[in-house]
């Protein structure tokens, strides 16, 4: 309670710095995710599996980890100079020590040859992380960004990020009365809460990416605009020189993600495995995302100088690139056999309802070719 009423008060102060007391939604989701010691992915809580607030693909017998692992093997194989791999938000450090051993066993020859870096925002994570992968210290770095931009490399470089971009602060907006609305929020001393307020988009740069990728809305209809996607995109394509990055979140191509029976967005919040459409409930205390545009990230990649880029649905890239090949034939009746489970774990990602087709892997290289 303590950290809620603090976080409230940040948000509040915030506020009050602007002559109308309101901020846009997407300085209140920065707040709520990522502010310094009370953000949601800055703290020490425990977020992801079991005991935390959602899952991810890394919790699902690791196979995710190891398809990832084999991909980046293949081309490392057919690109010498392809050495450095590295993860962007890992979290735990779950699929990293998954990917990690996962090289060890099967290429050992090449194991020895690679470098594995995350670089994280939180250092309760980057703690986690150093912990959690010991066994292979001798092959990662953690760092923050800032620590990776001074670092400066560029060159034979992997990136790779899962449900990352998802989180990214979003504006939401909608179109009311032929005119683009941007949502505000700010504090209403009647009920003592959060309300929001609607006023005319004057943010050219929103503008500017509903042109770009053809989105009309329809009258009442409410969406959400991530920039710091695309831009993240280009900051890791752009100085990249004979590089690779591989993207894997949830989310569609433009056409898909804005139609019109999306009326409401894809906006959502996930506290104790449960999902929460009020984003002002728990500010802090659960997760906030929406769902990525690839088509904003296919075109990012095009104006960066990417030569080639592939984009699946999650099915389709386990199946195209050896998931069947993880099964076993076993005969052991046992359930918590590992070949048993991984089994299990192989059929939940190929056939678990939409998500194996709501998540998306964008493949973008680029070469000096």
């Amino acid at each position: 309670m303590e950290d809620h009423d603090e976080i409230v008060r940040v948000i509040r102060s915030r506020m009050e710095e602007h002559g109308n007391g309101r901020i846009s939604f997407r300085d209140y989701m920065e707040i709520c995710l990522y502010h310094p010691h009370l953000g949601y992915y800055m703290s020490d809580r425990v977020k992801i599996g079991r005991e935390g607030d959602f899952y991810t693909a890394a919790d699902v017998g690791g196979i995710m980890a190891k398809i990832v692992a084999l991909f980046f093997a293949k081309e490392a194989v057919t690109a010498p100079h392809l050495r450095t791999f590295v993860e962007w938000g890992g979290g735990t450090g779950r699929t990293a020590g998954a990917i990690l051993d996962t090289w060890r066993r099967e290429w050992p020859e090449l194991y020895p040859q690679l470098s594995y870096i995350l670089i994280e925002k939180s250092p309760y994570h980057r703690t986690e992380q150093i912990e959690r992968l010991a066994a292979h210290a001798d092959r990662i770095a953690v760092m923050s960004e800032q620590e990776w931009e001074e670092w400066g490399r560029h060159s034979g470089i992997f990136h790779f990020s899962q449900e990352l971009l998802d989180a990214f602060p979003i504006h939401r907006l909608v179109w009311e009365n032929k005119e683009l609305k941007e949502l505000f929020v700010e504090w209403d001393d009647t009920r003592s809460g959060f309300r929001e307020v609607y006023q005319p988009c004057t943010n050219s740069l929103i503008h500017d990416y509903l042109r770009r990728h053809g989105i009309r809305l329809a009258e009442g209809q409410q969406v959400e605009v991530n920039l710091e996607a695309e831009q993240w995109l280009m900051q890791r394509l752009r100085p990249l020189v004979d590089g690779r990055i591989l993207t894997v979140d949830y989310g569609d191509e433009s056409r898909f993600l804005y139609a019109e029976e999306r009326h409401l967005g894809t906006l959502m919040g996930y506290r104790q495995h449960r999902a929460i459409e009020d984003p002002y409930r728990f500010p802090g205390s659960q997760d906030l995302t929406a769902h990525v545009n690839f088509t904003a990230l296919l075109q990012a990649g095009v104006t960066s100088g990417a030569r080639e880029a592939k984009l699946w649905n999650q099915r389709d890239f386990l199946l195209e690139n050896g998931a069947l090949d993880l099964l076993s034939d076993i005969s052991d009746p046992d359930p918590f056999h590992p070949a048993a489970k991984q089994n299990r774990a192989v059929r939940q990602l190929l056939l678990a309802d939409r998500m194996s087709i709501v998540f998306k892997v964008l493949y973008q290289s680029k070469t000096s070719r």
